[in-house]
């Protein structure tokens, strides 16, 4: 009889091993376990009707809720993080993703905002991919609710969007913009006219529109627009502004070149040397070898850079429909301050791609 319950009890053991041990393998895989971490910066909730106390509360409430699918690998909630070094800039202020893009040494960005009217709350987080300069995902939630609701219904809310965002990039350019792959390239000249001295510089696999925005050919080209209406315009359509690292590496093309069409500056090809702004695409030959139209002359053009890092100036690029020779070419970089509008400065887009 013992012998009996002992070959009974062995028998279930091993059923036991094989179906609960199948069953453990399965559940590991389960939830994003073996999901690669995102090496992501949490912003402090960023607000102005707010007290410092009750924001803090809000951010280690976050943070709770950010980190349990395992998604996001929040590198600062380290005791002795200095969130405004990693993001070179001060917090209060909007997000430069543009000037993160080229001192971050992480690929992810929480923005989160609060804001308090009245008894109605709202709430807004951007997730963004730092090194692709591309908004993931944006959430907004208002509600006349009280606050519990915000830390208990809100933030897990949020949390979960976040966890939820697609990471992954389209793989191709719509039909009007022009690939690029990522490449190395060696950036500026010699020429101290340019103010642009020779670095090597990177790009990602971009998209860049074929013409000046609106993107539409025989349209006026969209110009005295400042700074932020241009990077909203572009946000608007899916897109973003190109940085001028994309901007010179399209206009100079395989061969690079010092005019989108070649070495030599070539009179009447572009839109330089007259007296107005012509629509985009009206000449023919002013084309780089991947076929973009109007990088040199007709309107300026805004880009997402700063100018360098202690000058908040954004930088343009290639040259207006009066610029000559020297002031029309691929190298040449002028600056402003975002600002500025100007019947002579416009702007085109790009995108990210995988």
């Amino acid at each position: 009889m013992n012998r009996l319950i002992r070959q009974t009890g062995l028998t279930f053991f091993i059923i036991c091993v094989v179906f609960c041990g199948v069953n453990a393998q399965v559940r590991s895989y389960q939830g994003y376990k073996n999901i690669k971490k995102k090496k992501t910066v949490l912003v402090p909730f960023l607000s102005k009707s707010l007290s410092g106390p009750v924001t803090k509360m809000l951010d280690e409430n976050l943070i709770t809720e950010i980190v349990k699918p395992g998604v996001h690998d929040i590198i600062n909630r380290y005791p002795g993080f200095d969130v405004e070094m990693a993001l070179n800039q001060p917090l209060g202020t909007e997000v430069d993703i543009y000037k993160l893009s080229e001192t971050a040494d992480f690929e992810y960005l929480i923005v989160p905002k609060i804001e308090k009217d009245g008894d109605r709350f709202r709430v807004t987080a951007d997730l963004m991919d730092v090194r692709r300069m591309t908004l993931l995902t944006a959430y907004v939630r208002e509600c006349s609710c009280p606050f519990e609701d915000v830390v208990f219904l809100i933030l897990p809310e949020l949390a979960e969007k976040t966890s939820k965002a697609r990471f992954e990039l389209a793989a191709q350019c719509p039909i009007d913009m022009v690939t690029f792959e990522k490449a190395s390239y060696t950036m500026g000249t010699a020429d101290k006219y340019d103010n642009n001295p020779e670095i090597t510089v990177r790009v990602s696999n971009f998209c860049m529109d074929k013409l000046e925005f609106p993107n539409k050919l025989g349209s006026d080209p969209v110009s005295d627009i400042t700074w932020n209406s241009a990077d909203s315009s572009c946000r608007a359509a899916g897109k973003r502004l190109c940085s001028e690292f994309e901007w010179e590496y399209a206009c100079r093309g395989k061969f690079n070149y010092t005019y989108p069409y070649g070495n030599q500056y070539k009179s009447g090809a572009c839109n330089t040397e007259s007296k107005d702004v012509k629509a985009v695409g009206s000449f023919l030959d002013c084309r780089s070898d991947a076929n973009l139209y109007d990088l040199s002359g007709n309107v300026n053009e805004w880009t997402g850079s700063n100018w360098d890092a202690n000058i908040r100036n954004k930088v343009i690029r290639g040259g207006a429909y009066f610029s000559g020779e020297k002031d029309s070419k691929c190298t040449l970089r002028i600056s402003n301050r975002p600002v500025t509008r100007a019947k002579a400065i416009g702007f085109r887009c790009c995108k990210s791609i995988n």
